[in-house]
């Protein structure tokens, strides 16, 4: 073994030195508050109630939404971009408006799942945004069934955007 990679070698044992004893010191605090009654020991009438951490109906149904919109915006980029390769530019709208819903609709999925104070703001922007890729690609929908999937996912997540708001 050369020099270089025996210290190499030492090198990588320290690393994972490192990691393990991080490792170990991470867990250390979890078992003294558990010992102190702070834990997952604790009996049950103490524990906190995590019920009001939980988005409300709606707001988990916006969540599904907003994540199927990504989806079907994302299978209907995919083709218009191979009908674009092959000539066709009339669907140039449709892409550039499945690409903003595809950036908004990940974040609101988010937002919702985070039950954010902030999810009925950035909700109406989302809402005009779906209902223009609806729109655009709607004009599509009867040629390409990406496109006509994509649409009815943006007005499913214009739906579920109103009952939040």
């Amino acid at each position: 073994m050369t020099e270089k990679e025996n210290n190499n070698e030492k090198i990588i044992d320290r690393k994972k030195f490192l990691l393990a004893a991080g490792m170990i010191g991470a867990g250390l605090p979890i078992a003294e508050l558990q010992a102190q009654g702070r834990g997952r020991g604790r009996d049950r009438e103490n524990r906190h109630d995590h019920s009001a951490h939980k988005p409300s109906k709606n707001v988990s149904v916006l969540a599904d939404a907003a994540s199927e919109c990504v989806a079907y915006a994302e299978m209907c980029v995919a083709h218009c971009v191979e009908l674009v390769k092959n000539g066709d530019t009339s669907i140039a709208e449709c892409i550039a408006t499945a690409n903003e819903v595809i950036a908004a609709c990940k974040a609101l999925s988010s937002l919702a799942n985070y039950n954010s104070m902030h999810i009925k703001d950035f909700a109406k922007a989302c809402k005009g945004l779906c209902g223009h890729c609806e729109y655009e690609c709607k004009k599509h929908a009867s040629r390409h069934e990406a496109c006509r999937e994509c649409a009815e996912s943006c007005a499913r997540c214009v739906e579920a955007i109103k009952r939040i708001l």
